[in-house]
């Protein structure tokens, strides 16, 4: 009789055991698939619906990254620039020597100016219909006095002959200011064009972003040639994600304007990811090797204590719900 109570327990303990491990189970599956708390400043939420599609060596890199070139040749005489720098789109960072330049935008401004005062000048036109007006009425006078035998036919055709020479000193007047008006204009666009030269010779960011400078890059006080490069601008507030989602099954959700979500993993794949809502922006047309569409979507990024929250080379996850 004392055997029976030994003989149930260890009938018990195996089922024991497996209600111990489901239950532990269910507690690390839960937390496996908890979500971050979100980065809400980028735009995440969370999310984890039933048959998402999820991307493979997703991974994040610039969406911009350029060498900013010399435009035109001559001394660099000024770099505004350090490694690190943060520039602003229009902002200036370098000048080529710019002294004949601007010499050359005054000389034009001065032509222009020149073309302005000549264009608005009537007083040919003014002199000229004076004159008409006058010899008008001479004319008349002498054939008053040519129907009374008091001047003869000579003087009358003469003085006719004096209104219309001023009708036509009218006309080449009209010309006159029209040719002004012409060369008004031409003085303007090569004013335009002077200023355009002096333009390129001021080296500036094309839009926001972060200055790197390499050694191949120009110095202060180098000469530059058309193209030479100043620096390379890395835009930082925006980046793009790339990736490979599958393709077998899954055109009608896979292209380019669909909504997803963007899981960047600035600790690692170990650690829990940031989530950014966004929408794919291109979403190849062919499939690759791996039975997968190249895609990217670009992502918005911040900094928090002068330090950006992302960065390229992190790796990523592209997640269509």
């Amino acid at each position: 009789m004392t055997i029976q109570p030994k003989t149930s327990l260890l009938f018990l303990l195996p089922a024991m055991m497996a209600c111990l491990l489901v239950v532990n189970g269910d507690a690390s599956g839960q937390e496996r698939g908890s979500l971050a708390t979100p980065y809400t400043g980028l735009g995440g939420q969370r999310s984890m619906a039933d048959g998402q599609l999820r991307s493979e060596n997703g991974f994040v890199k610039f969406r911009r990254n350029i060498k900013i070139p010399a435009e035109v040749e001559g001394k660099l005489t000024k770099l505004n620039i350090e490694e690190g720098s943060i520039v602003k789109a229009g902002e200036v960072i370098g000048v080529i020597d710019d002294r004949s330049a601007r010499l050359a935008v005054e000389l034009k401004k001065a032509e222009k100016l020149e073309a302005k005062l000549n264009a608005e000048n009537d007083i040919n036109r003014r002199f000229a219909v004076s004159s008409r007006e006058l010899a008008e009425k001479e004319a008349e006078a002498l054939r008053e006095l040519f129907r009374k035998n008091a001047a003869s036919r000579f003087e009358k055709e003469k003085k006719e002959l004096e209104v219309e020479k001023a009708g036509l000193q009218i006309e080449l007047a009209d010309i006159e200011t029209k040719g002004n008006q012409i060369k008004f204009i031409a003085r303007s666009v090569e004013l335009a064009m002077a200023e355009h030269e002096l333009d390129r010779r001021q080296i500036k960011a094309p839009f926001d972003g972060v200055i790197e400078i390499e050694e191949r890059d120009a110095q202060q006080g180098e000469w530059v040639q058309p193209g030479s490069p100043i620096a390379s601008l890395l835009q930082m507030d925006e980046l793009k994600v790339e990736a490979d989602l599958p393709a077998i099954g899954t055109g009608d959700r896979v292209y380019a304007g669909a909504p997803c979500e963007v899981w960047v993993y600035a600790d690692g794949k170990d650690g829990e990811p940031i989530r950014i809502n966004t929408q794919l922006g291109f979403v190849s047309p062919g499939i690759n090797s791996l039975e997968s569409y190249r895609a990217w979507a670009v992502i918005k990024n911040q900094q928090v204590d002068g330090r950006w929250i992302i960065r390229p080379g992190m790796s990523a996850d592209i997640v269509i719900k």
